[in-house]
This record gives C-alpha cells, sequence and structure tokens, in this order.
C-alpha cells in the first residue's frame, strides 16, 4: 500500500485538475449562452420595430444600406462562430466526463484490490498468529506423547504390581508404537545387563564364600547350592524396570548369591 500511495496522490490531483478545468469550462458556457441571449433578445427588438428612423441624415441611402448590410454579416458570422465554440465546448466537456469517469473507475478498482488484498493479509497473518501462539503454548507446558504414554505405561505396571497381580499386560488398542519399533534392541540389552549382573554376582559370590571361608562343600553341607537362591531384591527390581523393554514372561530365575539372604540381613 506504501508503493501505490504516490500514484494514487497523482492521480487524485489529475482529477481535481480535470474538475477545475470542467468548472471554468460551464462557467464560460454560461456567460456565451448568455451573451447569445443578449443578441437574441436585441435581434428579436430590432426585428419588431417596424421602421427605422434615420436620425443621420447626412449619409446617403446608398451607404447607409451598405453600412447596415454590412453590420448584420458581422453579427451572423459572431453567431456562427459562437455556436461553433459552443459545439466545441459541449464536446469538450463531454470527453472531460468520459476521462472522469474512467479515471474513477480505476481508483475505484484499485481501491477495491488493495483492500482486498490488504484484508486477505490480515487474515492470512492472525492465522499465523494464531498458530504461533498454540505452538508456543504446547511447548511452553513440555507435552510429549511419547514420554506421556510412556510415563502412563510404567504408572500402570506400578499400580498392578502394588496390587499384586502379573507385570504383563496385554497391549492396549491406540497404544504408541516405540517399544515395538525397538523390541530387538531392548531384548539384546536386556541379555546384555542380565549376563553383567550374572557375572557381577557370581564375583560377589566368591568373595562373600572367601571372607566367610565358606567353601563349596560346607555349602552343601550347610544345604546352599549354587543354583538354588532366589534373586537379590536389586536384581528383582532391575529385572522389573527391565521387562518393559523385553517381551513374554520372565518365569521363575534364580540366580546364586552364595548364602540365604536372612544369613545376610536381607
Amino acid at each position: 500500500m506504501d508503493s501505490d500511495r504516490p500514484e494514487l496522490v497523482q492521480l487524485w490531483n489529475l482529477v481535481t485538475e480535470i474538475t477545475e478545468q470542467l468548472n471554468q469550462n460551464k462557467a464560460v458556457i454560461a456567460k456565451l449562452q448568455a451573451h447569445i441571449q443578449q443578441l437574441k433578445d436585441q435581434a428579436s427588438k430590432a426585428s419588431e420595430s417596424s421602421s427605422l428612423r434615420r436620425f443621420n441624415t447626412d449619409i446617403s441611402k446608398e451607404a447607409f444600406a451598405t453600412e447596415i448590410e454590412r453590420l448584420s454579416v458581422a453579427l451572423v458570422m459572431e453567431n456562427q462562430t459562437l455556436l461553433h465554440e459552443n459545439k466545441q465546448l459541449n464536446t469538450l466537456v463531454q470527453d472531460y466526463e468520459e476521462l472522469l469517469e474512467n479515471v474513477m473507475s480505476k481508483v475505484r478498482n484499485h481501491t477495491h484490490a488493495a483492500q482486498t488484498h490488504q484484508a486477505i493479509l490480515v487474515k492470512h497473518y492472525e492465522t499465523l498468529l494464531t498458530q504461533d501462539l498454540g505452538n508456543s503454548s504446547l511447548d511452553s507446558l513440555g507435552v510429549n506423547p511419547a514420554q506421556f504414554s510412556t510415563l502412563q505405561t510404567l504408572a500402570r505396571a506400578a499400580l498392578r504390581c502394588l496390587a499384586g497381580k502379573s507385570d504383563e499386560m496385554p497391549p492396549e488398542d491406540g497404544e504408541d508404537t516405540i517399544e515395538e519399533e525397538d523390541k530387538d534392541e531392548g531384548m539384546t540389552n536386556w541379555a546384555e545387563e542380565r549376563e553383567i549382573e550374572i557375572q557381577r554376582l557370581d564375583k560377589e559370590n566368591a568373595q562373600l564364600r572367601k571372607v566367610l571361608g565358606i567353601s563349596a562343600e560346607q555349602g552343601k553341607d550347610f544345604g546352599l547350592d549354587e543354583t538354588d537362591t532366589e534373586i537379590p531384591r536389586h536384581l528383582q527390581r532391575h529385572t522389573r524396570s527391565s521387562s518393559f523393554l523385553s517381551p513374554g514372561k520372565r518365569g521363575n530365575r534364580r540366580f546364586s548369591s552364595g548364602l540365604p539372604r536372612r544369613d545376610l540381613g536381607m
């Protein structure tokens, strides 16, 4: 709109000049019409006179007739000239009116197009601002559908554990498919962590036997077996948290800790 403003100003100045010229032409036409009316009145008065009285008797009759004829020709010529000028002025007025109408139609079309374009821009930017405000509000809330689904799954599993039910949960309709996509990777990570935990427990078992001075034969005398001890609590928590990444039932896994849990104060 700023770039079109000088053109609109020039166009408006041109329209103003044309209007002033048109008003001047109308004033001239009015004067000419008044003068023509005066001439017509004078001609009608002259034709109504029955006889002409001669006051200049010193002039001969031929000279007087010649002077009257010359005056009549001059009046006729002036009348024709005024009629021709009147006709030209009427044509010029019509041309000015057509030009003014064309200019005003272009101004109206341009103004309508500019207003329509401005309304479209305002609506477009209002839509963008609304979308931006919506996105910023979501970002400020920090809503993540994947995290929300994971937290929902963990909360449901915790409630089932507190209720004494199985940790295995059937998949719900519409649940996020991130766990299914990372299925193989989760199984591999769980197996690696389980092997590392078994090796660590074996080392702790050997160290505890060495500190307490219990050999494998003595452990058998006390009814202990390397494969007959339940999983420690910290390993149970670890396997429960890892069960969300590993499908299928875990079953009863038992690892050797070297001593019963009641002897270790667990």
